[in-house]
């Protein structure tokens, strides 16, 4: 129904900008989420195998705004390519499961078309901050960071928090961690909360950071922790000085 009311509707001769402001001017709906339906019923349009899903009931909306979340424009073709693969996993996958699934979609997408712009770099636009002080001489701290700069500020916040327990010796300098977990085999990068991240970030990180190997079990269960290290192998400089003919970052 969003569909076909937007289409060739003349916004401005109705006194608005776009369909949210429309739905917010004369429904009780707020302009985002008249946003967020234009955003599915595009995704709905690309991708006529899910859309089926979805009125069929073998998938839901949950799913829908999970898969909205992953796919830009840059991405629509390869998400037409890949449908029977995404529907499939849509329709066996939890809602949480199948973001997290996307997530790994998107970034093995942005690899390949090689954009530095994608990934979760696409987020760094949307990041703000605003700091105010309340009458009550209180303060109020607002904003979107993207994975890892959020990642960041929250290490940062709890360094400077009282130690979690009082047999904790380390320094405020010692205790700030910033962690991202890659899968050894497909060089995928994620942060803890399992949002993906690009292969420009994760080349970016590892390139001053301490890194732990971490190895499993057949059923994904960590048995050894290697200890932590920020050398490189010195067979491993002259690969990569040869390679790059100096540091990348």
């Amino acid at each position: 129904m969003v569909g076909l009311f937007d289409e060739n509707r003349n916004y401005p001769e109705l006194g608005c900008t776009d369909l949210g402001s429309f739905l917010a001017a004369n429904t009780h709906a707020r302009r985002s989420e008249g946003v967020t339906r234009q955003t599915h019923n595009n995704v709905l349009s690309v991708l006529p195998r899910f859309s089926e899903a979805l009125y069929s009931g073998h998938v839901g909306v949950g799913h829908l705004k999970a898969l909205a979340a992953a796919i830009s424009t840059e991405r629509q073709d390869l998400a037409l390519k890949h449908e029977e693969l995404i529907v499939a996993s849509a329709a066996k996958l939890s809602v949480v499961q199948f973001g997290q699934f996307m997530n790994h979609w998107a970034a093995l997408c942005d690899d390949g078309l090689n954009d530095p712009a994608a990934g979760d770099e696409r987020l760094i636009p949307k990041r703000q901050l605003s700091v105010r002080e309340l009458s009550d001489g209180m303060w109020r701290l607002a904003g979107l960071r993207d994975p890892l700069s959020g990642e960041t500020v929250r290490a940062a916040i709890e360094a400077a928090l009282p130690k979690p327990a009082p047999d904790d010796v380390r320094t405020l300098t010692q205790r700030p961690n910033v962690a991202i977990h890659i899968e050894a085999f497909t060089g995928l990068a994620y942060t803890p909360q399992l949002f993906s991240l690009s292969k420009i970030t994760r080349d970016m990180v590892c390139c001053d950071a301490a890194v732990s190997a971490v190895w499993l079990n057949t059923s994904g269960k960590p048995f050894d922790v290697g200890t932590p290290t920020t050398d490189i192998p010195a067979r491993n400089r002259k690969a990569i000085a040869a390679r790059d003919l100096c540091c990348r970052w």
